[in-house]
């Protein structure tokens, strides 16, 4: 089961850089055996990471959680050392993010069936940050 009203409560309100647009939590490995389908408002597999992606909204707030599907996913590292569901990433929807004068790193980009559009990561402070090219 996942609680999204207790991972809702572990948000690190604070460390945002303008409004969210969602909150990315990742699944450890060992909770695989999770279906998504059955406890998100929506769930898909975004192929290029290997990985199943769901959220629920709870308080207007939309959180994201993100399972690797197996070892061979770019997330299955970091999957693999953790004990409970974790804090991953803001997401903002570009129309409210300014970082002209921001430096940051960009890490990948990529189209999400989750949020039906393209996303992008970047580290910004050592931060992962993602951001919607659309919204919902």
């Amino acid at each position: 089961m996942i609680d999204f009203k207790y991972l809702y409560s572990q948000i690190p309100f604070g460390l945002e850089i303008a409004p969210i647009h969602h909150v990315g939590f990742m699944i450890p490995s060992k909770l695989s055996y999770l279906d998504l389908h059955t406890f998100c408002d929506k769930s898909c597999t975004i192929d290029i990471l290997k990985a199943e992606v769901g959220y629920k909204k709870v308080n207007n707030i939309i959180v994201e959680v993100i399972k690797p599907i197996d070892e061979r996913s770019i997330l299955y590292d970091r999957s693999s050392k953790l004990s409970e569901i974790t804090f991953d990433h803001f997401g903002y929807s570009n129309s409210n993010l300014v970082l002209d004068d921001i430096k940051h790193l960009k890490i990948s980009k990529f189209h999400t069936c989750l949020f039906e559009c393209e996303v992008e990561f970047l580290l910004v402070d050592k931060i992962k940050i993602e951001i919607v090219y659309d919204s919902l």
